[in-house]
């Protein structure tokens, strides 16, 4: 009983290493395909046998180790820089490319007219400066003529004929110089307005002086005719009254 156990545990054992020898045979050689890797001054191997030092191999031939691959280095990726985009510039309203060149072709046109209106404008204000300054003058030398002539009539032909005779006379010739120039003053503004008020101006002084002459000289004469130099004096009053309207009236006017 105990020879007939040992014999199923034989026929046991060799069906499992032939079940494992047929499915290490994968190529059909009859030979297992289990490769044996034999470290650094490793023996010989024999037919399935054990490994000796430095021994040849058997009928399964020299086995030598593969070389081992050598790492190499992965190239490291170049960095790649992004296309800048570029600016894009609106399109004119007008439908014309303007540019920094047509700015500046405009920038002296533009300050040229600038200098054009401000030297236009400086001349325009010297200009009505000028017209004002004149037309002031002008108004003012009226009423210093007018005044002139107000001081005729009032205080000097007054004055004149109610003095004695020869002290009038006296008096007259100093004075009469100041009664032509007036006339003459008045000659001239008559081209700055008021032509024929200050033209008549001129006829009444002429008027004036001529009676008061005729008067101051007949009253000096030695046996003149009273009644002629009443007469004389009369008549450079009614030319006084006349330039007095003329003052009055020129007053107004001015």
């Amino acid at each position: 009983m105990r020879a007939l156990t040992r014999s199923i545990a034989g026929l046991s054992f060799v069906a499992v290493a032939a079940l494992g020898v047929a499915a290490c045979d994968s190529d059909g050689d009859g030979q297992p395909d289990i490769g044996i890797t034999l470290p650094d001054g490793g023996g010989d191997t024999g037919d399935g046998g054990d490994t000796g030092d430095g021994g040849d191999t058997g009928d399964g031939g020299e086995t030598t180790d593969p070389p081992a691959p050598e790492p190499t280095d992965a190239p490291a990726p170049e960095p790649t820089e992004a296309p800048a985009s570029q600016p894009t510039e609106a399109p004119d309203a007008g439908g014309g490319e303007t540019g920094d060149d047509d700015s500046g072709d405009w920038a002296p046109l533009l300050l040229a007219l600038l200098g054009v209106v401000a030297v236009g404008l400086v001349l325009a204000l010297v200009v009505g400066n000028r017209k004002q300054s004149s037309a002031a003058s002008g108004v003012d030398r009226r009423r210093e003529l007018v005044a002139t002539a107000g001081w005729v009539h009032d205080q000097l032909t007054l004055e004149v004929l109610a003095m004695p005779p020869a002290e009038g006379l006296r008096r007259w010739t100093v004075e009469r110089g100041r009664v032509d120039q007036l006339g003459i003053d008045g000659r001239m503004m008559a081209s700055s307005g008021y032509r024929e008020m200050w033209e008549q101006l001129g006829m009444i002084l002429g008027q004036l002086t001529t009676s008061i002459d005729t008067a101051l000289r007949m009253g000096t004469m030695e046996g003149a005719d009273p009644a002629l130099v009443a007469e004389a004096v009369q008549n450079a009053h009614r030319h006084r009254a006349e330039l007095g309207a003329w003052v009055a009236t020129a007053r107004s006017l001015t």
